[in-house]
């Protein structure tokens, strides 16, 4: 995520995850802040700071009692802090633009969206049933396997050498 300017604040809900989707309030755990984009398999390092580093977790009373106007301090982001669920702060507030990257924890999307068609068409869903379920009998040895063989060939509609269907 970049964070523009001046901007401590940061909604978790509105934080794109890889596939540019919205997390909304799928977000259960912040694991690391990161300055920098480490999402990929190179860290790329923050363009008008050139730094790369993980930024610690503080709290509000550790910032207060630092010094009375902390929310005033512009400079490199070294920490952030927590308010609620899914609300991040930065301290010191960035002077440019910073590209952040959150490590968290979060529910699954929906593997189907209303509006979507399934990515495996319906005639299929019997077939991986029938399946699993012989992959799963021909693991108890004989001789549930051989009925196993049986219910896989039968989904699969195949039929064994020299027998005619």
């Amino acid at each position: 995520m970049t964070v523009d300017a001046d901007l401590p604040f940061i909604d978790l809900r509105q934080v794109l995850d890889t596939d540019g989707v919205i997390l909304g309030n799928r977000i259960r755990t912040l694991r690391r802040v990161v300055m920098g984009n480490v999402s990929g398999d190179a860290p790329v390092h923050n363009a008008a700071t050139d730094a790369l580093h993980e930024l610690r977790e503080t709290t509000v009373q550790a910032l207060s009692t630092r010094a009375n106007d902390w929310m005033n301090k512009r400079g490199l982001i070294r920490h952030y802090w927590k308010w609620g669920t899914y609300w991040i702060g930065l301290y010191r507030r960035p002077i440019v633009a910073t590209t952040v990257t959150f490590i968290y924890d979060a529910v699954p999307k929906q593997l189907v969206f209303d509006a979507d068609e399934p990515q495996v068409q319906e005639v299929y869903h019997r077939v991986i049933a029938e399946i699993a379920t012989g992959l799963l009998l021909i693991k108890e040895g004989s001789p549930q396997g051989e009925r196993g063989l049986a219910r896989i060939g039968d989904a699969l509609d195949l039929t064994q050498q020299g027998q005619a269907r």
